[in-house]
């Protein structure tokens, strides 16, 4: 029986670590900023702020071994590095307990921000003159399930894939598996790598979800420059990472709608934040409206205004397309434009990391809602009134 702290034990990976420690009858401490986070019953909670430093003192004291899961893509140089680094500071101090922590495949390779401070945090935990082990994991089949809803799986009859995307997604239960095999096993001084026991591309994966839903829709390669989605494209398959997870894609995407017992209410129909700042109704009604999206949540679904909209993005970016354009990713600082009587398909945050946040302005007629929904023909993204609209 170890006493382990864990941090980052709120997320996803992290609530599956703490499940996997209580099972194997250890003692689960974790470092939150809430002051009474929905944990299982039997893990002790401690108030804490990584960033800040704050509670790492009384945190560490104690532990036989850390496993660190805090990482925030938002604020990278925040948690990744400078969290590390004052947890590293701390365990030195408290008796030098096994330091565990999880990266991820390609961090040494990829110049991405959010890439190159995983990897400095890596050589933090590896210069500390700590027991140390580290894991690095390909992305975890949650990441890719939101990665392809935000292309309108849920929604359209034609769906726009980005060509030559790979992924070798992983269940997060399995890495959480090994996390805490490592408590038992000891340190191994060493980074190692563990991967999905499929290389799929993103065609692939989002043929495999449609079967499971039972949708008919078909698949058209649209290239999506300077997104996440160009992140995983190559030419050539990848070297994929030594195989250590067992469950494929099918088997998650399976499991995740029998879960649910069945296919749950589309993502389009999650409430979403849309805060009324200003109105003029005589005589043309004027809206504006700031519309937040957390990660991987989809907009409305496919619909019409009553007249044209300029929008602004404020934070994160939106995955956008009107009906007769590509698709497009808008980023923080853009602006956009919908024509009046436009059919507008998508309007979804690709992101499985950040929130993003855009501001909407609706010119439109009075009384008039400020947006209707469009049912589509199948096999097609037309309407089923056959009113084209004006998106040029």
């Amino acid at each position: 029986m170890a006493n382990v702290l864990v941090t980052g034990g709120t997320g996803g990976l992290g609530r599956a670590v703490v499940a996997q420690l209580l099972a194997q009858r250890h003692i689960p401490r974790v470092l939150s900023r809430q002051t009474s986070p929905d944990l299982l019953p039997g893990a002790e909670t401690l108030t804490g702020d990584l960033t800040a430093g704050s509670g790492l003192r009384e945190a560490v004291k104690g532990v036989d071994a850390i496993i660190h899961c805090a990482s925030s893509p938002k604020a990278p140089l925040a948690t990744d590095i400078g969290g590390t680094r004052m947890l590293v500071q701390a365990a030195r101090e408290s008796g030098s307990p096994h330091f565990i922590s999880v990266s991820i495949v390609g961090v040494d390779r990829s110049p991405a921000p959010y890439y190159r401070a995983k990897h400095e945090a890596e050589l933090l935990i590896a210069q500390a003159k700590l027991p140390w082990s580290l894991v690095r994991a390909t992305q975890f089949h949650s990441f890719g399930l939101r990665l392809l809803q935000s292309l309108g799986t849920d929604t359209l009859n034609v769906i726009p894939v980005p060509p030559n995307t790979r992924l070798q997604t992983i269940a997060t239960e399995e890495v959480a598996e090994r996390l805490v095999a490592l408590v038992e096993h000891g340190a191994t001084q060493q980074i190692e790598e563990m991967g999905g026991p499929q290389v799929l591309t993103l065609e692939e994966m989002v043929q495999s979800y449609l079967r499971e839903r039972g949708r008919k829709a078909s698949l058209r390669s649209v290239e999506l420059p300077n997104s996440l989605f160009a992140a995983f494209r190559s030419d050539e398959p990848p070297s994929p990472a030594p195989v250590r997870g067992k469950q494929t894609w099918d088997e998650f995407v399976r499991s995740w709608y029998r879960e649910r017992d069945g296919y749950p209410a589309p993502k389009a129909q999650v409430p979403i934040l849309m805060e009324k700042m200003v109105q003029v109704h005589d005589p043309v009604q004027v809206s504006v409206l700031t519309v937040t999206l957390d990660p991987g949540v989809q907009g409305a679904p496919p619909h019409r205004h009553p007249g044209p909209v300029f929008g602004y993005v404020v934070e994160g970016e939106i995955l956008f397309e009107m009906r007769g354009h590509a698709p497009r990713i808008y980023k923080q600082g853009e602006v956009f434009y919908e024509p009046y009587n436009c059919l507008h398909l998508l309007a979804n945050n690709p992101s499985p990391f950040r929130r993003a946040v855009f501001v909407a302005v609706l010119l439109g007629e009075p009384s008039q809602p400020i947006l209707t929904p469009v049912h589509l023909q199948a096999g097609t993204n037309d309407p089923v009134d056959n009113c084209l609209g004006a998106c040029s």
